[in-house]
């Protein structure tokens, strides 16, 4: 019977499952080359890869090294920093046992030393204890020539610990007393982490190598889409359409062509199936990557993404930027950057429409457009959309910009989108000034400021066609002339 090679498709990704990351696995194992593992911050979105990348080093780099004990453990598993703590020492003790067999010899004095010291880490009760011991632990090994990596999995849980947690971690991974290194894996940044919890960093200042762990690259796609191949299925054809929807999100990816493979190996290979099998499944993951956007930033993740979406970068700044490209929550496309995939950008507009998205910029954009529309039916009638477009011309005939279709894929049938739908917020308040007399017993405020506000947004266009955010000055500007705009 022929198996599904992307059977598994969810769990941690290792041996012939796992695909790429290359630049990735070379420095994972140069970083424990040495006498002493050095430290490594990965940083990536829910289901990017990272426990799949620091487990497959754990397969290929760090299998029966005496001189090298590498260990793995998902914080959100334990309820306290003490708990963690605790934890370490017994995996680092069980692999040295591993790692250590005796065979026709005697095991080395100082694994029964480990054995006396975690009896008395996991016996202690106050902190100060604990403290001793498990130094005393990681001492007993650096005396010994034994290296130590720890792999802490799902840090962003570290938000628990302590201020005297996060400083014996330091300790332990910068001391020289101690041959130990750490690899932390989180969604945000190792000082975001601290300050969040005590509002004062430590760790971070000794986690000197930090890597995003984002999206596929092409030719990741390719080799993840060619394991088809294990069950008679070529999906090279398909693989636009699969972009389409996953970008080249690695969980999505792998989801979607595990659904076209069972297609194929049900009846025949059926794209429209396949994709009913999985929408679900993409809606929630990009619902869950908005949500932890939101929590990143404040509650500004909506409004980041819609002006991504837009091509109008008003509050957005390089940071944030940064932010959602090591989130792979945006890609290159041209001079600047688009939303994941055309598929995301649905959601984001959809969210934005049903009103469950909001934000500075959304707000504000969707109430301007309302209050036009609402005084275009008054003053012409339900036809009103044949009169604009008589109005202003073939300017709206395209598709239009502010649905956002990337790459000029509507992300709404073009027939459903209404004249004022295919203007973007510069021209929609050029309407308003074309027809001042018309608006400004409904809109009111003077003429020079809504030129202004033209003038603000069609800045904003062109930064976000130069992949540049406006520099300070120029968006304090925007925002001061763009917050007099009607509300809902």
């Amino acid at each position: 019977m022929t198996v599904n090679p992307y059977l598994g498709v969810g769990q941690v990704a290792t041996a012939e499952r796992f695909v790429g990351r290359r630049d990735l696995l070379r420095l994972l194992e140069n970083s424990w080359r040495g006498p002493r593992p050095a430290n490594l911050s990965l940083q990536g979105n829910h289901r990017m890869g990272k426990s799949s990348v620091v487990r497959r080093a754990q397969e290929l780099f760090a299998v029966d090294r005496p001189d090298l004990l590498v260990v793995y453990l998902s914080v959100a598993a334990y309820e306290s920093g003490a708990d963690v703590f605790r934890a370490v020492v017994a995996r680092v003790r069980q692999e040295a046992e591993r790692l250590n067999q005796p065979g026709d010899g005697a095991a080395p004095d100082w694994l029964a030393g480990l054995n006396d010291i975690e009896l008395s880490v996991h016996s202690s009760t106050e902190w100060l204890d604990l403290k001793e011991c498990f130094e005393a632990f990681f001492t007993a090994l650096y005396r010994a020539g034994v290296g130590v990596g720890v792999i802490l999995d799902e840090f962003d849980q570290a938000e628990a610990f302590r201020r005297v947690e996060f400083q014996l971690l330091r300790d332990l991974v910068s001391e020289k007393n101690y041959s130990a290194g750490l690899v932390t894996l989180s969604r945000r940044s190792i000082k975001s982490i601290e300050l969040a919890a005590v509002a004062h960093s430590t760790l971070d200042g000794v986690m000197g190598m930090r890597r995003p762990v984002g999206p596929f690259r092409d030719d990741e796609v390719a080799a993840m889409l060619a394991r088809a191949g294990d069950a008679g299925v070529d999906l090279t054809g398909l693989r636009t359409e699969i972009v389409q929807r996953a970008g080249n999100h690695p969980y999505l990816i792998e989801l979607f062509c595990h659904e076209l493979v069972e297609t194929h190996l049900t009846d025949r290979l059926d794209v429209g199936l396949a994709w009913e099998q999985v929408e679900s499944q993409f809606r929630d993951q990009f619902t869950r990557s908005i949500t932890n956007l939101n929590a990143d930033t404040g509650g500004r993740g909506g409004d980041l993404l819609y002006q991504v979406l837009t091509r109008t970068y008003l509050t957005i700044d390089s940071q944030d930027v940064a932010l959602l490209r090591r989130l792979g929550l945006i890609r290159p496309d041209g001079a600047t950057v688009a939303l994941l995939s055309p598929e995301f950008a649905q959601q984001v507009r959809r969210m934005v429409l049903t009103g469950t998205l909001h934000g500075w910029w959304i707000d504000r954009d969707l109430a301007l457009r309302a209050h036009v529309r609402e005084r275009l039916t008054r003053s012409w009638g339900e036809d009103w959309g044949a009169e604009l477009s008589r109005r202003t011309g073939t300017a709206t005939v395209d598709a239009g910009r502010w649905h956002g279709g990337p790459e000029g894929v509507p992300l709404v049938p073009v027939d459903l989108l209404d004249p004022l739908d295919r203007l973007d917020t510069a021209e929609v308040i050029g309407l308003v000034l074309l027809n001042w007399n018309l608006f400004e017993p409904h809109l009111g405020g003077d003429p020079a400021a809504w030129k202004e506000r033209a003038e603000a947004v069609t800045q904003a266009r062109q930064a976000a066609d130069r992949g540049t955010p406006l520099d300070a000055d120029l968006r304090r500007r925007a925002e001061r002339s763009l917050d007099g705009l009607p509300s809902a």
